[in-house]
């Protein structure tokens, strides 16, 4: 069943190869976590592209096409990805400017609630974006 479950979130890698990337104690990390002893947490910092076939030429050093901010395609684990074996809900956000120039910043407050049925830790992200026609910062 494990094998199952792993080849269907990782695609084409073992369960073998996986639980070899963590070392000693990786089999019963990943043990833990398919079998729901432990609530998985985490985020991808990174994007994972189904394949090389989906990027640009390695000699197009334009950023079209790469990185999560300018992918057109459909990746594999996208950037921010993360699974959990509850739900949260967030309300109230709220930010303390409208605008800020481009060496301030803003404050953001946010309620977050567990709103699954199961205890678990979440990680929350914030992301801002630059309008360079008049140089503020929006936080969405």
């Amino acid at each position: 069943m494990c094998g199952i479950v792993a080849r269907q979130v990782i695609g084409c890698l073992s369960l073998l190869g996986i639980v070899r990337a963590y070392g000693q104690e990786g089999g019963r990390a990943v043990a833990e976590a398919l079998f729901g002893d432990v609530n998985p947490s985490g985020h991808l910092p990174i994007t994972f592209f189904r394949s090389t076939a989906d990027l640009p030429a390695f000699t197009d050093y334009s950023m079209s096409n790469r990185t999560y901010r300018f992918f057109n395609g459909q990746p594999l684990f996208a950037f921010g990805h993360g699974l959990s074996y509850t739900k949260f809900a967030y309300n109230g956000a709220k930010i303390d400017r409208d605008t800020v120039g481009p060496a301030g910043s803003v404050r953001l407050a946010v309620k977050v609630e567990n709103s699954g049925s199961r205890d678990g830790e979440g990680e929350e992200w914030a992301a801002s974006a630059h309008h360079e026609q008049d140089h503020c910062r929006s936080v969405g």
